[in-house]
């Protein structure tokens, strides 16, 4: 599998879907790239990264089978969910 790191949103929810790679894998890598990065190019000043480890443990359990919800809808983040 390529870098998970810059796989799209579509991507990533097909690999959800077909228990591939779970949402917590995927931020523990975006999580491990900010914090190998981070000191260089300091783009962040804060990390929630327990937040965010608590969110994808939360999507997990919502990853709906396929074709019961548009693809756009599950890659959104819930307050944004107006995006499909």
């Amino acid at each position: 599998m390529e870098d998970i790191t810059r796989l799209s949103a579509t991507e990533l929810l097909g690999l959800y879907r077909r228990r591939e790679l779970s949402p917590v894998e995927a931020t523990r890598a975006v999580l491990a790239q900010i914090d190998a990065r981070n000191p260089a190019t300091n783009a962040y000043c804060l990390v929630r990264g327990d937040q965010a480890l608590a969110a994808a443990r939360a999507s997990e359990r919502q990853v709906a089978p396929p074709g019961s919800l548009p693809d756009c809808w599950m890659a959104c983040p819930p307050r944004s969910r107006t995006c499909c």
